[in-house]
């Protein structure tokens, strides 16, 4: 699966089950999460805006344990 990233590289994904990704604003890796979004979620969009999501992707962008570890150290 492709996952287009704004500004960057494109990733790509063998793993085709629902997950999500998180990307380190640092080193640039993308790392998946094995986890699904909540019906909850996806009933207040329809709710708000009369959208119903069939699939949904989500990405957050912050910082890798190994980049946190890197700026501790600088600290």
């Amino acid at each position: 699966m492709k996952i287009a990233v704004p500004n960057e590289a494109d990733h790509y994904d063998t793993r085709t089950h629902e997950h999500q990704h998180v990307k380190c604003s640092h080193c640039q890796k993308v790392f998946d999460v094995d986890m699904a979004v909540p019906q909850s979620f996806r009933d207040k969009i329809k709710k708000e805006t009369g959208f119903e999501i069939g699939r949904l992707h989500m990405m957050g962008i912050g910082l890798c344990q190994k980049c946190r570890n890197k700026v501790k150290e600088k600290l």
